[in-house]
């Protein structure tokens, strides 16, 4: 049985392919229903070219809401992008963990599949709408939102439309919009970001997610994910659809935005330092165990830690005041302001642990930064004109 939003899909389909006749849907009966479509949260437009109807067909097919299915990765990456949208959509406030500073934000989230992001942004107090051009995600989002008791008081308005035409409907309306894992989706990537910065309000915020062109990408999410392992239907990702930073930097930036800022996960693809043998073999070792292989690390501090000390005190006569650090970077323990940097993000995330769990720093911890070169996070601003 045709679900009412099916039906009403298919009745603006239907007064779409009359107007691409030339047909002027003149009748009453045309106007009602054009009437009737008007009201709900369907689009009558026929501006599809972004979408791709073969993608659209294998995300229907997916369990978006089974945690342990093919899309436990998105519910997973739910810990990383909603902190880092809420960051973003806080803006410069000082208290970005009150709701109060989100009362007046409006966010969009472009390709919002069944809801699982909107979900997240909801229940950390975000106002979310959300658009798909699919109805039978749009049903899935709508329905498991009203059956969700977390987001009772604040649940994202869904729209089953493309952002061709929401864009045209709401021109600079957004605060902050966002698409994450799409841009790898559509058939015209520099049109699909350029609708998402018509939504945008002159110096609002833009957040694209996705995986970036690299054969680490590649080997993760089509040969292990699909291939081997068919946790993801076969044919989910094309490889040439993915998009490199340059490329995604390239559109922006003829689109008359400037970079705002980027996570702690390098965009960059520019690794010909790093050897990825060495970085097997490092990932191995135990390394804050005193006693086993990294132990002379552990002594070497004895002698590396005042060494960098005195350099960055330069010539100042009190080596030991804690005021001489103030405006330098170098070793928290010994009162320094350090920033560590690693290509391997899963060291930066033992380091980030270990130095969490250190009272000796609390108050002067380490800012650790890794790269992660299968995503793409970066936040944009629409310059004011």
């Amino acid at each position: 049985m045709l679900s009412f939003r099916k039906v009403t899909c298919l009745l603006q389909k239907e007064l779409g392919q009359l107007r691409s006749m030339g047909c002027s849907p003149a009748s009453s009966s045309h106007r009602v229903l054009m009437t009737f479509l008007s009201k709900t949260n369907y689009s009558t437009s026929n501006n599809r070219a972004t979408v791709d109807d073969k993608e659209l067909e294998r995300f229907n097919k997916l369990d978006w809401w089974n945690p342990n299915g093919a899309c436990r990765g998105l519910h997973s990456f739910n810990e990383l992008r909603v902190p880092f949208v809420r960051d973003v959509v806080a803006g410069d406030s000082m208290d970005k963990h009150s709701l109060d500073v989100f009362t007046d934000k409006k966010v969009l989230e472009v390709g919002c599949g069944a809801g699982i992001f909107a979900e997240g942004l909801a229940k950390a107090g975000v106002n979310i709408t959300a658009i798909d051009p699919s109805p039978e995600l749009i049903d899935i989002a709508q329905n498991h939102s009203d059956s969700n008791p977390d987001i009772a008081n604040n649940k994202p308005k869904y729209y089953c439309t493309t952002i061709e035409d929401h864009s045209l409907q709401h021109p600079n309306h957004y605060d902050v919009v966002v698409s994450s894992e799409v841009i790898e989706h559509v058939l015209d990537q520099e049109l699909f970001v350029k609708s998402c910065v018509n939504a945008l309000k002159p110096g609002g915020r833009i957040v694209k997610m996705a995986p970036s062109k690299t054969l680490l990408a590649k080997l993760h999410l089509i040969i292990l994910l699909e291939d081997i392992l068919k946790i993801l239907p076969k044919g989910l990702h094309e490889y040439d659809k993915f998009i490199t930073p340059k490329e995604l930097t390239a559109i922006l930036e003829r689109l008359l935005l400037t970079i705002l800022s980027k996570t702690n996960y390098s965009t960059s693809t520019n690794r010909a330092t790093v050897d990825d043998n060495e970085l097997e073999r490092f990932n191995k070792l135990d390394w804050w165990d005193p006693n086993s292989a990294l132990r002379g690390l552990h002594t070497f501090n004895e002698l590396r830690v005042p060494f960098v000390r005195d350099a960055l005190t330069g010539g100042s006569m009190d080596k030991h005041s804690l005021d001489v650090f103030t405006d330098k970077k170098g070793i928290a323990k010994a009162g320094l302001n350090i920033t560590g940097i690693d290509p391997c993000p899963e060291l930066i995330d033992v380091a980030r642990n270990h130095s969490d769990s250190n009272p000796d720093i609390a108050n002067n911890k380490p800012t650790i930064t890794h790269c992660n070169i299968l995503i793409i996070t970066t936040s944009w601003f629409r310059q004011r004109s």
